[in-house]
């Protein structure tokens, strides 16, 4: 009864059911939370309905109804005992908006008062279908720094003073890579070249994921042969690492992942990425030899009839 009350949004049915003994979390909070009825909401607060288990709130915020807001703060007045599990809760709920680059909902969460530093996972995690690890918990700064929609980041205010703008700007090269937000945290004072060895980690990242999120996302599988026109906005991002200084100083694993990145790549992108490299003189001769020492990779510039060799370009000759 008390089920089919809150579906049908009948308050008073619900009242009698709760005083006749209906046990008051047989209903999932989030289902009550989402009759977007502050005065039902109210009445299952009152009674001692579980707020945190499940994280209703994080649940519900993805519904983007504006209800929720008005319904977040009764409940947090109404149980300050509770505010560090609904922080965690409205929190979560301000990564997902990043990741899906809503920036309406970026602002509204930060009204309440989200915070975009703490790191932990978005809601979409809940489900537990991709187990996060603590060490790869990012806060919603970190993800807003990938963001495509360049005004995410802005609106949540990174200050020199208070964040790892080298966090930030590896964030920023990480998967959706847009000049925007790396010229942004550049004019913040975030440092290109960040690495004791005078590289760049925001390159690094870049080059290791290149080509990553269009594989997963768009073709929904790694062994792909990604065409150049699904990659401009990362190339543009890599070219602006690159006419700004950006220098690849990568140990073996990071040359390794770059290489498995750029097989994602059809033979023009890969050889599109490797002309940047070597135009802008972004690593040594060693390390650029290494890079394309292996048989699949001398395959893939042997085929591309237009690349040649730097010294024999400098020459003139094939």
């Amino acid at each position: 009864v008390l089920r089919h009350a809150c579906w049908q949004r009948q308050l008073s049915i619900m009242q009698l059911a709760l005083e006749y003994g209906a046990s008051v979390n047989a209903v999932s909070f989030q289902d009550v939370i989402e009759t977007w009825d502050r005065g039902l909401v109210q009445v299952f607060v009152e009674r001692g309905a579980d707020l945190v288990t499940n994280s209703p709130f994080g649940r519900a915020f993805k519904a983007r109804i504006k209800g929720v807001l008005g319904i977040f703060l009764d409940c947090k007045r109404a149980r300050p005992d509770l505010a560090e599990d609904l922080q965690r809760q409205l929190d979560m709920a301000l990564r997902q908006s990043c990741q899906e680059d809503d920036l309406k909902w970026v602002s509204l969460l930060m009204w309440l008062g989200a915070n975009p530093r703490s790191k932990g996972i978005a809601t979409e995690d809940l489900d537990g279908s991709y187990v996060v690890e603590d060490g790869d918990m990012q806060s919603a700064m970190q993800i807003a720094c990938g963001s495509r929609v360049p005004a995410i980041l802005k609106r949540l205010k990174p200050e020199p003073a208070v964040d790892d703008l080298r966090e930030l700007m590896t964030a920023a090269a990480s998967f959706h890579t847009t000049t925007e937000n790396v010229a942004f945290l550049m004019s913040l004072g975030a440092e290109i070249n960040d690495k004791t060895d005078g590289g760049s980690s925001a390159l690094e990242r870049c080059l290791s994921n290149f080509g990553w999120s269009a594989a997963t996302w768009e073709y929904g599988a790694t062994n792909v042969s990604i065409p150049l026109a699904r990659l401009r906005p990362q190339l543009e991002a890599l070219g602006f690492l690159l006419k700004n200084g950006a220098r690849w100083t990568p140990g073996d694993r990071a040359i390794a992942d770059t290489r498995r990145a750029l097989y994602r790549l059809d033979q023009e992108a890969a050889v599109t990425v490797l002309d940047l490299l070597r135009k802008h003189g972004a690593c040594d001769e060693k390390t650029f030899g290494v890079l394309v020492s292996t048989p699949k990779m001398r395959s893939i510039l042997k085929s591309a009839g237009g690349w040649r060799p730097k010294d024999k370009r400098q020459g003139g000759t094939k």
